[in-house]
Parts: C-alpha cells; sequence; structure tokens
C-alpha cells in the first residue's frame, strides 16, 4: 500500500467473501519487505490483523454508494483496540485518497471505450 504523502507499506490481503458485484471482505496484515508478518511501521500498538467490508450499492444508474467498514480481528489487546479507533481520521483520508484514484481509473476506462 502507497499512502497519499507517498509512503509505501508493505501488507498481505486474504479474502474472506467476494460476492460481486456487492461485496469484499478480506484480512490485512503489514508485513515486511520480505513478506512476513510485520506490525505497522509508525504504530507499533496498531492491530496486528484487520477485517474490512466493502458494499456496494447502486444509487442510479450513474451512480454506486460504497460503504466501508474495518474493525481489528482476532487477538487485539485493548491497547491496539484503541490505537486503531483513535487512527480512524487517518484510516479515513487513505481510503478516499484510495477512492479517488479507483474513480480517476474508472473515468479513463469509460473514455477509453
Amino acid at each position: 500500500m502507497t499512502d497519499h504523502a507517498g509512503v509505501t507499506f508493505p501488507g498481505q490481503f486474504e479474502y474472506v467473501t467476494i460476492d460481486a458485484p456487492r461485496q469484499i471482505v478480506y484480512l490485512q496484515r503489514f508485513c515486511d519487505e520480505d513478506g512476513k508478518i510485520a506490525r505497522h511501521p509508525d504504530m507499533p500498538e496498531f492491530p496486528v490483523v484487520f477485517l474490512s467490508t466493502i458494499v456496494f450499492a447502486p444509487e442510479d444508474a450513474q451512480s454506486t454508494r460504497v460503504t466501508i467498514t474495518s474493525e481489528p480481528h482476532g487477538k487485539a489487546n485493548p491497547a491496539q483496540i484503541q490505537t486503531f479507533l483513535d487512527d480512524r481520521p487517518a484510516i479515513s483520508t487513505a481510503w478516499n485518497y484510495n477512492l479517488v484514484q479507483v474513480e480517476s481509473l474508472l473515468e479513463k476506462a469509460l473514455v477509453a471505450d
């Protein structure tokens, strides 16, 4: 993953459910450059694993509502849960950044057709 500032955070994704075109559920873990599970490089108290659910719901012929939820998963301790909750504004910023990138790619694909 690369954030809006260009900082790369290696990660692993384990897809739990892909229910096209309605939902994607996956587990996310940070890892090192060799693919070994690792702590968040800037926040050692961040949960090791978190579960994200993305739901796609048609709004009309031209738009889709995207609802994203994320939560600590597995054996997160209270400090990890609090760190996750405290970081929600940054998580939202990252998702917004990613969705703008997706929208841009989709617009380019539509123009190319």
